[in-house]
């Protein structure tokens, strides 16, 4: 049947239901796709995905007995990313049954046990936090040295006291650096006893690290 002159007829154009769902379904796709890209590109550079507590752990128990002799002491602690577990290796015995005064530090990542670094100085190691992350310790009277894993690296906060550097240039001792896998990101210079105190003592002790011997027992209980 024809228009009667001088009226349009417009075609229908009303969509079917169903292409309108799967328009609106790509449409939210690319929309959680853009935002996934802006915040993987906003991650920090050198960000290390840690795997989980029991892979690196299990990943621990795998190393010590393959690759680390049965009469080392070792202990595994909450000092990584996150406090993920890391795994200590006794070097130098301490004061005390199953204490030690040195260690090597060795850390779950890209699928191996690596060696990351070590701590070692005159006093039992211990273990700290700060601000919710957990660190180990040693030290000397004038010395305190802190250490973790951060972004899968080691992280070093050595702090030494200059006494009254400022008046006697002779009571100059080391200066106080913070070092992440082994270089200098922070030089804070040499600090007097009040500077070294305040520093010391912004780190809280927990307890001091028992390190046990590597048998297939205490390899069970980790």
């Amino acid at each position: 049947m024809n228009a009667p002159a001088g009226i349009t007829i417009k075609p229908n154009r009303k969509e079917k239901p169903m292409k309108k769902t799967k328009r609106l379904i790509a449409t939210l796709t690319l929309l959680i796709a853009a935002i996934f890209f802006i915040n993987s590109a906003n991650l920090p550079a050198g960000t290390v995905q840690a795997a989980s507590t029991s892979s690196m752990k299990k990943a621990y128990k795998k190393y010590l007995t393959k690759s680390v002799s049965g009469k080392k002491y070792y202990k595994v602690v909450n000092i990584g990313d996150r406090n993920k577990p890391v795994l200590l290796i006794g070097t130098y015995k301490g004061f005390g049954k199953g204490t030690y005064t040195g260690c090597n530090v060795y850390y779950y990542k890209s699928g191996k046990v690596r060696k990351v670094g070590s701590l070692s100085d005159g006093r039992d190691i211990a273990l700290y936090t700060k601000k919710g992350q957990n660190y180990i310790n040693s030290g000397l009277s004038d010395e305190a040295l802190y250490f973790c894993v951060k972004d899968g690296k080691s992280y070093l906060c050595a702090y030494y006291n200059s006494h009254n550097w400022k008046i006697d240039p002779d009571d100059k001792y080391e200066k106080c650096v913070i070092k992440k896998g082994g270089k200098v990101i922070k030089n804070c210079g040499y600090m007097d006893a009040k500077q070294y105190n305040t520093a010391k003592n912004s780190y809280r002790y927990r307890s001091t690290v028992k390190f046990v011997k590597n048998t297939s027992a205490n390899r069970r209980k980790i």
